[in-house]
């Protein structure tokens, strides 16, 4: 699992979803929540991933400013 945290959603949404769409492949499902008194968003992945294209993907997505990525593993 992958979550993913955006400072500012409505500047961010754009270079976000380029990444997704880039890795959407291995996207299994997502659910992307927001703060309604704030800028701030909260995107949830499930994927399936080998640790190497797991990694690219999350590095990639922390490179745009104001984006905060964590991953989950099971098992």
């Amino acid at each position: 699992m992958v979550a993913v945290e955006l400072d500012n959603r409505k500047e961010q949404a754009l270079s976000v979803q380029e990444v997704l769409t880039k890795y959407g492949d291995c996207i299994l499902t997502r659910q992307g929540v927001h703060d309604p008194g704030s800028d701030r968003g909260i995107i949830t992945l499930n994927v399936n991933a080998t640790d190497a294209y797991l990694e690219e993907f999350s590095e990639e997505l922390s490179r745009i400013p104001g984006v905060n990525v964590r991953t989950i593993k099971f098992g």
